[in-house]
């Protein structure tokens, strides 16, 4: 091939990815905002928990989809060749023997020597119960891996295989992730033009050493294969998904990966498709066909009865993560058919279901009581993560504060703060604080806990260790504490940290200009200005800084007259909320809250929690919220039809919660 053929598929290569790069929700999107906060209309939660991209790793989780996705390939004929099968030789190493080893001078070892003592050391720590001090292993990683190097190729993968049974014991140790790094490095010189069955063995047998993200072979090796992946066999295909998993940061346009599944998609089963949609969710890359996302959501309706429990949560993940609003009744056949094997799903897996659900505003009556009844019965096993998902599933659809659930889940966590969970809360302290501001949602404020996490001293000890642990849950509670709960006597967060977390999370707020809720933003704006016949005075601004959806303001008299209002708010710091002034009688203060896709529930008049929540801290501050549906904009032809819609809104209805839709 040609230099110019070659840079010319690269070019090509690059710009389908740079394509792909507006789509990704972390990309930098062109702004819509008329004041110094941008805020956008975008409908997502209000909090990180909806998403798990943005979650700390839960290493016990991750753990159990690879090795899942590991035994799949192991126990499937398809992937004999491209997986490294258990070594089955059997040597019995005495702990005395392997010590005599030990100490030996390794220096002095020729390669064969070298090599069948590690072997023996393996066989060692395989079979035997009894562990040797770990430090006495040091010299043979240092000695191994200043001689590795001269090993033959045949003898170096033999080394390699005989160093799985380690990682139990020496993954975290220096001198074993040294050695691991120089051998990834060794393999790159050598093994980069491999056969793609030995290529994806290796990749395999290296990550069977660490169980790591960061390995260099498995990364060169993924952008080597995925460049071109129409080549692919269909299992080779799901193999290098799961290696993508593993590395989360794909060398390779993830697009044409798409595109080889769809042509491929008939030749998978069902728990292949999971583990496939396991690689595309942990990159962080949506499905962008449409026809393609309904083709998984088929076949899992069609073998609900042959799919596997983390299976089932895999695509679960996939379809929150790339679905939209013309899914919908697809995604409730799903939940339908998935309730009548729900006795043998994990709760964690209920949640996967339900956050699907959520994403579209999809209420599941028999889902949620089965979600419920669930974790009553489990709620001292269940992990705080579950417990998180299942609040925040609670709080998205406003179920009714009264509801037991929540009275459950907090005494639990006042139970176990300081035993059974003060592990568990000290390893993920952000989802302790994102169930708190879930709960601040349906207006429940436990405020013993709460005064716990706004310690200074705990949020010290978060930003000492990571500072993303004081995530927007913390700026979302004190603003709220002080909106609804004037009793509350404990600590507020301090300035800084306030003005960093509105900075970090609010003022910059990015959408899609084209949006559906940022377009009817724009024009009912524009609506409203034609109909005063003034600009100035209808303002586009958030009363309320922790939440991240635009309102325009409006403030009438008693004549329905625009009130001049720029001077006031303009009494207001950027991030402070913006309480009504008290002293002008005779004032409406109103709110206009676009009524879009996804603010209200599904095939209901009911508001989501996220707005229901707004609604009632808008008029404990002094406004009226008044809700635009889109449903009635729709029907409106003409400037008239939209004028007349407007001053119904605005001069006939006054009552305090309208949601009139």
């Amino acid at each position: 091939m040609s230099l110019f053929v070659r840079r010319l598929c690269r070019l090509r290569c690059a710009y389908s990815t740079l394509l792909r790069l507006p789509e990704k929700r972390e990309h930098p999107r062109r702004l819509v905002a008329l004041s110094k906060c941008k805020f956008s209309t975008h409908v997502s939660s209000l909090f990180e928990g909806s998403n798990d991209q943005n979650d700390t790793v839960n290493v016990s989780e991750a753990m159990k989809e690879n090795e899942y996705a590991r035994n799949l390939f192991l126990n499937s004929y398809k992937y004999r060749k491209s997986i490294m099968r258990q070594n089955t030789a059997h040597a019995h190493v005495t702990n005395e023997k392997a010590t005599e080893l030990l100490k030996q001078d390794w220096t002095s070892k020729t390669d064969y020597e070298l090599l069948s003592a590690v072997k023996m050391l393996s066989y060692n720590i395989r079979y035997s119960d009894e562990r040797i001090d770990s430090l006495l292993y040091e010299n043979v990683f240092t000695t191994s891996r200043e001689r590795h190097q001269k090993l033959s190729d045949e003898n170096l993968m033999t080394l390699m295989r005989h160093l799985v049974p380690f990682r139990e014991h020496f993954a975290q140790h220096i001198f074993y992730k040294q050695f691991c790094r120089q051998l990834n490095l060794e393999c790159v010189k050598r093994f980069m033009n491999l056969p793609i069955d030995r290529m994806l063995m290796l990749c395999d047998m290296l990550h069977e050493m660490t169980y790591t993200r960061d390995s260099e072979y498995i990364w060169h090796s993924m952008r080597k294969i995925g460049n071109k992946p129409g080549r692919l066999e269909p299992h080779h295909l799901v193999q290098v998904l799961f290696f993508l998993n593993v590395c989360r940061k794909p060398p390779v346009n993830t697009y044409e990966l798409e595109y080889r599944l769809q042509q491929c998609f008939d030749d998978l089963s069902i728990n292949e498709i999971g583990i496939a949609a396991l690689g595309f969710f942990k990159t962080g890359s949506q499905i962008r066909s449409t026809d393609l996302l309904r083709s998984i959501m088929k076949k899992t309706i069609t073998n609900i009865n042959d799919i596997d429990n983390i299976s089932i949560g895999a695509i679960a993940k996939l379809i929150r993560y790339s679905m939209q609003l013309t899914e919908i009744n697809l995604l409730k056949k799903l939940i339908d058919v998935t309730m009548s094997i729900e006795f043998r799903l994990t709760l964690m897996t209920l949640n996967h279901i339900a956050h699907a659900s959520t994403r579209v505003a999809l209420y599941h009556e028999e889902l949620f009581n089965k979600i419920i009844k669930r974790v009553n019965n489990e709620l001292t096993s269940a992990r705080i993560k579950d417990l998180e998902r299942l609040i925040f599933f609670c709080t998205s659809f406003n179920i009714d504060s009264s509801n037991k659930i929540y009275h459950n889940v907090i005494e639990e966590l006042r139970d176990s703060w300081y035993t059974r969970r003060a592990y568990e809360i000290d390893q993920y302290p952000h989802m302790f604080s994102r169930i708190l501001g879930y709960l601040s949602l349906v207006n429940i404020y436990p405020k013993d806990l709460i005064e716990r996490i706004m310690m200074p001293s705990y949020i010290h000890k978060l930003v000492s260790r990571k500072y993303y642990h004081v995530s927007r849950e913390f700026f979302v509670l004190n603003n709220s504490l002080r909106v609804e709960v004037p009793d509350y006597n404990g600590p507020f967060l301090q300035p800084s940290l306030h003005n960093y977390l509105l900075k970090k999370y609010f003022l910059n707020l990015q959408s899609p200009e084209s949006s559906k809720g940022n377009m009817l933003l724009m024009h009912v704006l524009q609506t409203c200005q034609d109909m005063f016949n003034n600009t100035s005075d209808i303002m586009l601004f958030q009363p309320l800084p922790h939440f991240m959806i635009s309102n325009i303001i409006i403030c009438l008299d008693e004549q329905n007259q625009l009130v001049p209002v720029k001077d006031y708010l303009a009494k207001f710091e950027t991030g402070e909320i913006k309480w009504v002034d008290k002293n002008q009688e005779n004032i409406r203060w109103i709110a206009l809250i676009m009524g879009h896709h996804g603010v209200l529930i599904k095939d209901t008049n009911l508001p989501v929690g996220l707005l229901a929540a707004k609604m009632r801290q808008l008029v404990k501050i002094g406004y009226i919220p008044v809700v635009v549906s889109y449903i009635e904009w729709k029907k409106c032809e003409t400037q008239e039809q939209r004028h007349d819609y407007m001053r119904q809104l605005l001069f006939q209805n006054k009552a305090v919660n309208s949601i009139t839709m």
